[in-house]
């Protein structure tokens, strides 16, 4: 799985993971990112976690750094018609192509020298903002899943629905992996666990989110 997180921008400050906790999923810690303005409610599985991300300081994300690399538009997904979606891959050797030409951003809550790298994906503003983090060969084994009264384990398959296809060649590349991207009436994600091994499907229509499991 080349998948390390998922991100999704809420308009409620979050509120739409309770509709996730209603469902039998168990919400994770929370983060704030200091510098960047927005902070996080996380649902946790062995080999993923979901992020419900929102803008909780205006003034920290209001700047020329977060307009060139395209999360300020994000943030602001209903205004600027963009996804709402995040989707960090993880760095590896098999990677590498798809970032050739990443925007490189330095968070303040990561050492100086390590970068984000960015996909650049103006040609479609409803493609996943797409990234991955500075660390090589990191594959996430969190260990902590916490979805086991559902009998959920792993996250096996991701497809993003999106309502203008024009993927960058560097995202179509992702079609050869377990991630997949089809057309739609509106941007959506879906989410496959397990296989679907127990044939239940949850929709979280605030987020826009479809659970297989």
């Amino acid at each position: 799985m080349l998948v390390d997180h998922i991100f999704i921008f809420s308009t409620e400050n979050g509120k739409e993971a309770d509709e996730l906790i209603k469902q039998g999923f168990v919400e994770g810690p929370s983060r704030v990112h200091p510098g960047q303005g927005t902070v996080n409610r996380k649902f946790l599985v062995e080999n993923f976690f979901l992020e419900i991300l929102w803008v909780h300081n205006h003034n920290e994300i209001d700047q020329p750094v977060f307009k060139d690399i395209g999360l300020y538009d994000r943030a602001y997904f209903e205004k600027f018609s963009c996804s709402r979606f995040g989707l960090c891959i993880v760095n590896t050797k098999a990677t590498d192509e798809i970032f050739e030409d990443a925007i490189f951003y330095q968070p303040k809550y990561f050492s100086e020298g390590k970068p984000i790298e960015v996909v650049r994906t103006a040609t479609n503003a409803q493609a996943p903002w797409t990234f991955r983090l500075p660390y090589r060969d990191y594959q996430p084994e969190y260990k902590n899943n916490l979805q086991e009264k559902l009998q959920i384990e792993k996250l096996t398959r991701v497809n993003f629905i999106l309502k203008e296809y024009d993927l960058p060649e560097n995202l179509e590349k992702l079609n050869q992996h377990e991630i997949s991207f089809s057309i739609g009436v509106e941007n959506k994600l879906e989410l496959i666990f397990d296989h679907s091994r127990q044939g239940k499907i949850f929709e979280c229509i605030s987020l826009p989110l479809i659970i297989n499991y």
